[in-house]
């Protein structure tokens, strides 16, 4: 347990009494009349702490009377440790992390698989310090060393997934990302909302005029919010054929986390509209007529990772 630490979203938490003990405070309190209140949930020894709080502890304390300040030290020099493998990351890190993102800071993979030929274990330490930056428990060794043979050793154009925490690892463009987790299918109807709340964001139909998805081409049948099944088309101007809608997806560069996540806009069985990508021409809105333009916000897993205990 750190004397101090940054939160992922939120101010410093500090402990200043950590290396007090617990008498030491009392008695502190009770000299200057301070009322406390102690947790309850303390005192219960099938909780691992607290049994080696009460049970074991004591004994250690009859046996070693040096013993609370011998383990304060030792954690204080495993804190110093901890803050130099931190230190050493950050120079192995050095161009090799890029941000600006939506899910947050990249890795170039070609600089890990570079640092784990040479040193494993600082490759293993990077990997662990680049999880801990997006808010995530650093996993078992076992389990990071596993993480770290398939980073490095897929093929450049293999498929990598690694779920961990709520979020996943993937390999894009030659960077490490860490990414929300896969969608299952999702299929919900529209009723003329603003915004439609789907698992995992929101997609918002603003009004406007002479633009977006024309409201009278959205009358001529029902109108439903659907994650991708394979084999959609798209036509985006009158001069051109339909495109298939992976391609127009793959071409602009979007990861395949996000196309499978994109939510896309049926009217009847036809796909009239794409966040992002585009309205189709039978659908689009012909200037000065009622229109709907489309805005995805994906949700963050950050969100749910940084409300961790």
């Amino acid at each position: 347990m750190p004397a101090e630490r940054a939160l992922p979203a939120g101010p410093l938490l500090l402990r200043p009494f950590l290396a007090l003990p617990r008498a030491a405070i009392d008695a502190y309190a009770a000299a200057r009349g301070l009322g406390w209140i102690d947790d309850e949930s303390n005192a219960n020894t099938s909780v691992k702490r607290n049994f080696l709080r009460h049970e074991v502890a004591p004994r250690l304390a009859v046996a070693f009377p040096g013993y609370p300040a011998t383990l304060v030290r030792a954690a204080r020099h495993q804190a110093e440790a901890a803050r130099l493998v931190d230190d050493l990351a950050l120079l192995d890190a050095q161009g090799t992390i890029a941000c600006g993102s939506a899910t947050g800071a990249t890795l170039d993979r070609a600089a890990l698989i570079a640092l784990a030929a040479r040193a494993p274990h600082r490759a293993r330490n990077l990997l662990r310090w680049f999880l801990r930056q997006h808010g995530l428990r650093a996993p078992s060794a076992a389990r990071l060393a596993a993480m770290l043979e398939q980073l490095t050793q897929a093929a450049s154009d293999a498929r990598v997934r690694l779920a961990h925490e709520g979020a996943e690892l993937g390999i894009h463009r030659g960077r490490i990302v860490v990414h929300p987790p896969t969608i299952a299918p999702f299929a919900i109807a529209w009723q003329g909302e603003e915004v439609v709340a789907l698992p995992h964001g929101t997609l918002e139909f603003a009004s406007c005029m002479g633009a977006g998805i024309a409201r009278a081409a959205l009358q001529t049948g029902a109108v439903s919010v659907r994650s991708r099944a394979g084999g959609e088309r798209l036509r985006l101007a009158a001069e051109r054929p339909s495109q298939a809608l992976k391609r127009l997806l793959q071409s602009g560069g979007m990861p395949a986390w996000q196309r499978e996540s994109l939510p896309l806009i049926f009217c009847g069985a036809t796909l009239a509209a794409v966040p992002g990508i585009g309205v189709d021409v039978a659908f689009q809105a012909a200037a000065g007529t009622p229109g709907y333009a489309l805005s995805w916000h994906p949700r963050s897993w950050h969100s749910d990772a940084t409300a961790r205990p």
